[in-house]
């Protein structure tokens, strides 16, 4: 995961390559990239734009209608000292994608 922050504004990008358990000749390694844009408010939480995709087998990438491409708007809240919640809406933008989804995220930070 590569990321960068100016100020309040945070960009990430997280090359991912993920591979299923099981027979390797059964599920290869895929390549499904993400990336987030986001606006910090103080330390209370963040406003952001969340990017989510499944490019296929890293041997030969899915046909761009069978890859899934999604996108989330994410409102994260601190809930607690170290704990931060985030349910955001997304949407599917390719026809293989799940047209509504409703993510989930609870997240513990730990501070250096």
């Amino acid at each position: 995961m590569v990321g960068k922050k100016w100020e309040s504004l945070a960009f990430t990008v997280n090359p991912a390559f993920e591979r299923s358990v099981g027979d390797a000749a059964a599920h290869p390694v895929e390549f499904e990239p993400r990336g987030k844009i986001a606006y910090t408010f103080g330390n209370e939480g963040s406003l952001a734009l969340e990017y989510y995709s499944s490019l296929g087998p890293t041997s030969g990438f899915d046909p761009r209608s069978e890859q899934k491409h999604q996108l989330f708007s994410a409102v994260q809240k601190q809930i607690s000292t170290n704990w931060y919640l985030a349910v955001p809406p997304g949407r599917g933008l390719t026809a293989s994608s799940d047209r509504a989804v409703l993510a989930t995220r609870l997240e513990y930070r730990i501070h250096h």
